[in-house]
């Protein structure tokens, strides 16, 4: 996961900045910024998510238009059933 210094803005891994266990907090750690040795200032944020390729664009667009064919085709038999029950 990404952290994000508060004071310096480096970027880093979590794995990256320094880390020791809290004194009197067992199940803790105390982190530092590798830059400016900045004690707890980070905060977490994600990566984004990779955008999909224009391949995977068109496979999904593709399975889009196909079920999009097969409600088509099932409204033009209802109509036409519907038609050939009134006339």
């Amino acid at each position: 996961m990404k952290v994000e210094c508060m004071e310096c803005a480096w970027v880093g891994e979590e794995a990256d900045a320094l880390s020791i266990p809290h004194p009197w907090r067992e199940d803790q750690n105390l982190q530092g910024c590798p830059n400016c040795r900045e004690a707890n200032a980070f905060f977490e944020w994600e990566e984004p998510e990779r955008p999909p390729t224009v391949t995977e664009n068109i496979e999904m667009l593709a399975g889009e238009i196909a079920r999009m064919a097969e409600v088509i085709e099932i409204v033009i038999r209802e109509v036409r059933a519907r038609s050939l029950d009134k006339g």
